[in-house]
């Protein structure tokens, strides 16, 4: 990268809206804040035509629905993209696209910088493991969206010092103006109840459905006001998730006959989740470990703690990276229903504590994961990696930086 040039950097990811889900949320911020100093072009899989696309950089879609027509489509638009345009680096979505980056790479001699989220990685299929094992060590350097995915991508071959953790951030200024709470109570018929909410896809990690059979039937006896309200849907559009979870969910209310004390409402809104975040008393990831796949972090948690409300979460995967317990929220281990169930009865009943976390959490958002520090953390660390010359001060005094190849 030359003085004074601005950086150039080719996203390939598989992940990016219109899809739906914390991924392709992450991703559509990180090059909107990548943008504002560089030059960003994606190549993204098919979307329909009729949505509007949203005002980002050069995206190159392809033309057909379905994976195998994305990689053909991927490596054949990064090969006229790199001809025309001399990138500094190439960027993957997730570790699904590196056999794509990974020859753009070698055909082009560029570095490719990974970012990873967990589950992209642990994927569990014997010819992905292979493909992991051999790619992720020959990336010039991962991002990794927790410590926990850190951990895997090391198991995988990595040297620690080609990965830097950088934890994903929200945009704390859409939480600064509370909408009526009254309106989200009344169009879910709460009323004045206690309001617990979880908000997600509906994947057997999430532990909904083992939070409503397990937890909540404990939460309502003592307080048989409490109402559990769960944004989100099956994931239609995931590779990796099949589970028709909200049938299943259904049936474990009407088995329980707590008919009275969920409110399934599907997708939502933007503007609706928002405001359910700050009509809620706390908020619940109850996540549990399910064999090849995991919780890579969590953003729900920090938009409830950017809302002001305290969350109740478990020792899952990158959860605690999201949640300082006793500071922003309740951290539990996983599926240790008896306790998750006390630790709600409590928290809903305990104004000033619920207060406390929530301020504390706000605060914490605020001064860690707001998007404008975490961009900037993004580009710093491609900055270095382009140009390691970076790394020193004009002085000629060493920088204190992540030690980069």
């Amino acid at each position: 990268m030359q003085a004074g040039h601005p950086m150039k950097i080719l996203l390939i990811t598989w992940n990016y809206p219109p899809k739906t889900g914390g991924m392709e949320n992450m991703l559509f911020e990180v090059v909107r804040q990548l943008a504002s100093t560089a030059q960003v072009d994606i190549i993204a899989p098919f979307a329909d035509s009729s949505k509007a696309e949203p005002a980002i950089p050069r995206l190159v879609r392809a033309g057909r629905e379905g994976l195998l027509s994305f990689f053909v489509h991927a490596l054949w638009a990064g090969i006229h993209l790199a001809r025309e345009t001399k990138y500094d680096v190439i960027m993957t979505g997730s570790a699904l696209v590196l056999p794509i980056a990974y020859l753009l790479g070698l055909l082009f001699r560029l570095p490719v910088v990974a970012v990873i989220h967990g589950l992209d990685i642990i994927y569990p299929n014997p010819l992905y493991q292979i493909a992991m094992r051999f790619l992720l060590p020959r990336c010039r350097h991962v991002i990794a969206n927790s410590r926990m995915t850190k951990q895997l991508a090391i198991e995988h071959g990595i040297r620690p010092d080609r990965v830097t953790v950088i934890n994903p951030g929200i945009d704390v200024s859409e939480f600064d103006h509370p909408g009526d709470p009254g309106d989200v109570r009344r169009r879910y018929d709460i009323g004045n109840r206690r309001f617990i909410l979880s908000a997600g896809r509906l994947v057997k990690r999430k532990g909904i459905l083992e939070f409503i059979s397990r937890a909540l039937p404990d939460i309502v006896k003592h307080d048989p006001g409490a109402v559990l309200v769960v944004i989100g849907e099956n994931p239609s559009q995931s590779l990796a998730h099949r589970d028709d979870m909200m049938t299943q969910i259904r049936n474990e209310i009407a088995r329980l006959e707590l008919q009275k004390s969920v409110r399934l409402v599907g997708w939502t809104s933007r503007e609706d989740l928002v405001a359910s975040y700050q009509s809620c008393d706390i908020f619940v990831l109850p996540a549990i470990n399910v064999p090849g796949d995991t919780e890579g972090f969590g953003i729900v948690l920090l938009e409830a703690n950017a809302a002001g409300k305290p969350v109740v979460a478990t020792t899952v995967g990158g959860i605690p990276d999201a949640v300082a317990d006793g500071v922003s929220g309740i951290l539990i281990e996983p599926e240790k229903w008896t306790t998750i169930a006390q630790s709600v009865t409590n928290l809903l009943h305990d104004d000033e504590r619920r207060q406390k976390l929530g301020r504390q959490g706000r605060e914490r958002v605020e001064n860690e994961f707001d998007w404008k520090i975490v961009g900037r953390r993004y580009r710093n660390l491609l900055a270095r990696i382009i140009s390691p010359e970076q790394e020193n001060g004009r002085d000629g005094t060493k920088r204190v930086a992540d030690p980069l190849p």
